[in-house]
């Protein structure tokens, strides 16, 4: 069963597709809005740390 990442409330439903095409599902708790399995890598601190070295 599909829960919200940030609340972990099970009250979610379908709420349109993104842009590429994917679900997009919607938190009846905290009205935060995702996808099931997001496929966007987020930059790690160390990596951020290292850029601005640079």
């Amino acid at each position: 069963m599909l829960t919200c990442p940030t609340c972990k409330a099970p009250h979610v439903v379908k709420y349109g597709k993104t842009r590429s095409g994917t679900q997009n599902y919607k938190c009846r708790e905290c009205g935060r809005r995702f996808v099931e399995h997001p496929t966007k890598k987020y930059i790690s601190p160390e990596t951020w740390a290292q850029i601005d070295k640079l």
